[in-house]
C-alpha cells in the first residue's frame, strides 16, 4: 500500500457508484420532459407539428447519447480507483452536480433556435462533466489510489480525450458558423480513436515479440 493512501481517509466507493447510478438515469429520464405534445392540431397536421419541434428532439437525442457515454466512462473511472478519499468524493459529487444540469442546458439548446451562445453553454456543461472526471483520476493518481496497469491509463486517455473534444465544440460554436462547428470535434474524435487503436496495436506487437523472444 502506498504512503499516499495512508494519509487520506477513505470513503466507500460502492456507495459513490450507487449514487452515480441513481443520478445519471434520473437526469437522462427528465430529458423527455423537454418534449412537448402538440395540443391544438388541425386534422392531418400532426407530422408538421412534430417537425416544428425538431430542435428539441435533436437536443434530447444528442444529450441522451452523450450522457450514455459519460455514464460508461464514470464506471471505467470507478473501476480505475482502488479507493476514494474526500477529494475524489467531492469531485464525484461535482460531476453529478453538472449531470443534473443536463436537462436545463438541453432545453436551452432546443429552444434557442440555433443561437451560438446556447451551443456554447451546452457544451460547457459537457466539458465540466468530463473535466471533473479527469481531475478525479489525476487526484487519485497523485494520492496513490489509482489502479496500476494499462486499464487505468487507458481510462485517463479516454476521459481527457472527451474533455478536449467537448472543449473544441465550445470553441467551434464560438468561432465557426454553426453548420461547420461539428467538423473540429468530429475530427478530434476520429483522431483520438485512431491513436488509441494504433497504441493498442503497437502494444500487442511488443507483447507478441516479447513472448516469442528466447529466454
Amino acid at each position: 500500500m502506498s504512503q499516499g493512501r495512508h494519509e487520506h481517509p477513505h470513503f466507500n466507493k460502492h456507495r459513490a457508484e450507487a449514487l452515480s447510478d441513481a443520478v445519471f438515469p434520473i437526469a437522462m429520464t427528465v430529458l423527455v420532459l423537454n418534449l412537448k405534445v402538440p395540443t391544438v392540431l388541425v386534422r392531418g397536421q400532426l407530422w408538421a407539428a412534430l417537425q416544428a419541434e425538431g430542435a428539441l428532439w435533436y437536443s434530447v437525442v444528442l444529450t441522451f447519447a452523450i450522457a450514455s457515454v459519460f455514464w460508461m466512462l464514470q464506471h471505467r473511472v470507478f473501476d480505475a480507483l482502488e479507493a476514494m478519499t474526500a477529494q475524489t468524493m467531492r469531485l464525484t459529487i461535482l460531476t453529478l452536480g453538472f449531470v443534473t444540469l443536463l436537462p436545463f442546458t438541453t432545453s436551452l439548446l432546443g429552444e434557442a433556435k440555433g443561437d451560438p451562445l446556447a451551443f456554447e453553454l451546452y457544451f460547457t456543461n459537457q466539458v465540466a462533466i468530463a473535466l471533473s472526471m479527469a481531475l478525479k483520476l489525476e487526484v487519485a493518481r497523485i494520492q496513490g489510489d489509482l489502479s496500476p496497469g494499462g486499464t487505468a491509463r487507458r481510462t485517463r486517455h479516454r476521459v481527457w480525450s472527451i474533455t478536449l473534444i467537448m472543449l473544441s465544440a465550445v470553441l467551434s460554436a464560438h468561432y465557426l458558423p454553426l453548420r461547420r462547428m461539428w467538423t473540429v470535434p468530429v475530427a478530434l474524435g476520429i483522431a483520438a480513436r485512431l491513436i488509441r487503436k494504433a497504441l493498442a496495436t503497437r502494444k500487442g506487437v511488443k507483447a507478441a515479440d516479447g513472448a516469442s523472444s528466447p529466454a
